[in-house]
């Protein structure tokens, strides 16, 4: 139990039992009430498909709390999960599918037409608002002693530069090891309010998720129709007093556009970050200006297959708008190399080379695609005495003179 995912949920469950876990819309749940909910999902997979591991269980909800006690039930049962929106064409859907083959789907009776019209058989649906969620759940806790530290816990589609979606793999290990080197670098605990804004099938929510589940924080999935009114988004986090948001810049940026900090300050707000396309400072600068107390920033890099995220830099000092941010450091147990266009190491200032990745946090490579793994998922070059894999970004990097990426 000590390294997996778990853990977090277990000791929270207790020492925070009757705390609001997560906050949609009116609907709430406690901690306690997540555990014994992410129990019955379980319950109601192995009931299905017997007790099996690593096998992919699809979300098919909108984001939601149920979505949320549906993923951590899949990971309850020894299996894992892949999160998809309801708002996705049924090409997409079906293309998702194919890829993936989920044993089973869990969605609910208002979508569950949708999947039975792309051919999927009503034998591989779970209907959660059908769930019996007082059912009887103690014996689970054996089939948890049989999960290991490399058993998967999600997987995510991409499609990068190709187009073509990779799943992404993330096992157990990999997130233990991220959500612990976070909560060293960020001021999360009890009182911690996130604002989420990323999709489920979005990694950046991984932090959001497993954080709270760590810490005993508060998740707050903020309606993803504020994001295309900016005032109201901006009213939503006032007044849901939340102290923290993790989001990518172009949601910071079309606040800025709409001007609708103006007249506002968010005195709740303490900690932001951004992560998954470059932040420009101009924008950056913008919102502190109506951040008073705000006393935590931080820039993120990193793709999907080195779990959220491979570096952080927390911004110490004050950037004129036409500076840029760096990456900054690597995260605990994660190694950065550069290479240079002859597969040399790059190790001076202004030189640029290919960012690539080892670690504890990287993933075990993409579901059923052994020859995309084995194209980016490569043996590290500067050695050849021991298996040590490393991932090719695709991505340009340099150190900077003070020695930032």
């Amino acid at each position: 139990m000590e390294n997996l995912v778990l853990k977090y949920l277990e000791s929270s469950a207790i020492k925070y039992k009757d705390k609001i876990a997560f906050i949609s819309g009116d609907h709430t749940i406690t901690f306690s009430m997540t555990r014994n909910k992410s129990l019955s999902v379980s319950n109601e997979i192995i009931n299905k498909i017997g007790f099996t591991k690593n096998k992919p269980i699809l979300i098919y909800l909108p984001k939601s709390i149920e979505a949320i006690v549906s993923m951590l039930g899949a990971v309850y049962s020894g299996n894992f999960y892949t999160p998809t929106s309801t708002n996705f064409p049924s090409k997409k859907i079906e293309s998702l599918v194919t890829n993936l083959n989920p044993s089973l789907i869990i969605t609910n009776s208002s979508y569950q037409d949708n999947l039975i019209n792309i051919g999927i058989s009503k034998d591989k649906i779970i209907c959660y608002d059908l769930i019996n969620f007082v059912q009887d759940t103690t014996l689970l806790k054996n089939n948890m002693k049989q999960l290991i530290d490399t058993d998967l816990i999600y997987t995510y589609f991409t499609s990068g530069s190709t187009g073509i979606p990779k799943g992404v793999t993330i096992s157990h290990k990999n997130v233990v090891n991220f959500i612990e080197a976070a909560c060293r670098i960020m001021p999360i605990d009890q009182n911690t309010i996130f604002g989420n804004q990323s999709a489920l099938h979005f990694d950046i929510t991984t932090q959001d998720l497993y954080t709270t589940l760590k810490q005993g924080s508060t998740m707050v999935i903020i309606p993803e129709q504020l994001f295309a009114f900016p005032k109201k988004l901006i009213e939503y986090i006032d007044n849901q007093k939340i102290n923290f948001i993790f989001w990518v810049p172009s949601a910071y940026i079309n606040v800025c556009l709409f001007k609708a900090l103006d007249g506002i300050e968010l005195k709740e707000l303490k900690s932001i970050m951004f992560a998954g396309e470059v932040m420009p400072v101009k924008y950056y600068n913008q919102w502190k200006k109506h951040l008073p107390n705000l006393s935590f920033v931080a820039n993120a890099y990193g793709p999907t297959e080195t779990t959220v995220d491979c570096t952080y830099y927390i911004v110490d000092r004050e950037f004129d708008d036409n500076e840029e941010f760096p990456l900054g450091y690597p995260i605990e147990n994660t190694g950065i190399l550069l290479f240079d266009k002859d597969n040399k190491l790059v190790t001076k200032p202004n030189i640029q080379g290919e960012l690539c990745v080892l670690g504890t946090s990287l993933s075990p490579g993409y579901w059923n695609n052994r020859v995309k793994t084995d194209e980016v998922f490569v043996q590290n070059p500067l050695h050849n005495n021991y298996d040590e894999k490393m991932y090719r970004t695709g991505d340009l990097a340099i150190y900077n003179n003070e020695g930032l990426l």
